[in-house]
């Protein structure tokens, strides 16, 4: 919890905008978002493959053995294929 001299502190609460799990759990929140969670390490993800793309010439090295295909299923090809095809559909017959 933090020190800081808030509204919230004076009254003995946590400060919610500066929070950790315990302190919500001290509050009695029974359900937290962390809206930012996969975002934030993305972006330093994103930044880190952009500067070994600029320092290298290549994606080899960022890309950690991820090809195409293995990118695309882990964002729902193999979902989106057996949909088309159940739909009658022959768009990733190639797949």
């Amino acid at each position: 919890m933090s020190g800081a001299s808030t509204t919230a502190s004076m009254l003995g609460q946590p400060d919610l905008a500066i929070a950790t799990h315990n302190d919500f759990v001290q509050v009695s929140f029974l359900s937290l978002v962390f809206p930012l969670i996969s975002s934030v390490p993305a972006i330093h993800g994103i930044r880190a493959a952009l500067q070994s793309l600029k320092a290298t010439g290549s994606d080899v090295e960022s890309a950690k053995g991820m090809g195409p295909k293995d990118f695309f299923q882990v964002m729902g090809l193999d979902e989106a294929t057996k949909l088309d095809r159940e739909a009658g559909g022959e768009a990733f017959s190639d797949f």
